[in-house]
């Protein structure tokens, strides 16, 4: 099989098992990495269009018997697959972060790493006191939750955050080391923002009026605390 027909019946069907097709890519490298590039193109587009409900006007055009022309029905797939290249472009784009909020993730990390030597060390627990002053100078409110859901808070500080933000910076013990959270009051980005980093990992969570962080160690369990602090934080006070 040359490479035009080869190419052409890629394009076509990628998953197509028959037996000359298959021959065609055995041993040929360059053929194998197209088709694995088609296949996974064509399951994100898959995912897209799983996502996108059909109204009900062109659900029933598109179940109606189809008594176009060859050339209709070829113009019409080919619009057809403007639309999903477009929606996929789209989804693909729409969640990259924007450069407030890397610039928050990032300031957050480096608070972080430069408080770490000052909180990894303590276990002793501090007052709820303590803790309430904290979150009050930065204009949050947290309510300690009761019985097995209770936090114990280790390191309660104000924290500047890339010269501009001010929050509050608390630090409860996981199960391979502390944990910081960080509730800061400020435009909520845009959804959730993972903490990608080699050594911390983690989640900025948007509410009503802040941003909250929940950052460990690689490994550490987050969501529960991350609920936790969502289920009981005030922006308004």
């Amino acid at each position: 099989m040359d490479d035009l027909e080869f190419h052409t019946r890629a394009h076509s069907n990628p998953f197509d098992e028959e037996s000359d097709f298959l021959h065609a890519v055995s041993g040929r490298e360059d053929r194998r990495r197209l088709l694995d590039e088609l296949q996974q193109l064509d399951h994100s587009i898959r995912l897209v269009t799983q996502q996108i409900e059909v109204p009900n006007k062109l659900r029933q055009k598109l179940a109606a018997p189809d008594n176009r022309s060859w050339l209709g029905r070829r113009a019409f797939a080919f619009a057809a697959s403007l639309v999903l290249a477009a929606g996929f472009v789209f989804s693909t784009m729409q969640y990259r972060p924007s450069a407030s909020e890397l610039a928050l993730h990032d300031a957050m990390l480096e608070h972080v790493y430069a408080e770490a030597p000052r909180y990894e060390q303590i276990t002793v627990p501090i007052s709820w006191l303590e803790v309430e002053t904290v979150l009050a100078d930065a204009g949050v409110s947290l309510h300690q939750p009761e019985g097995e859901e209770t936090l114990i808070i280790t390191f309660a500080k104000v924290c500047g955050l890339g010269g501009t933000l001010r929050g509050a910076h608390l630090v409860t013990m996981g199960k391979n080391g502390p944990v910081s959270v960080i509730l800061v009051r400020s435009t909520p980005i845009g959804r959730n923002l993972d903490v990608k980093d080699p050594r911390f990992q983690g989640r900025i969570v948007p509410s009503n009026d802040g941003n909250m962080a929940v950052i460990g160690e690689k490994a550490e369990e987050l969501q529960r605390l991350e609920q936790i602090i969502s289920s009981n934080v005030e922006w308004s006070i």
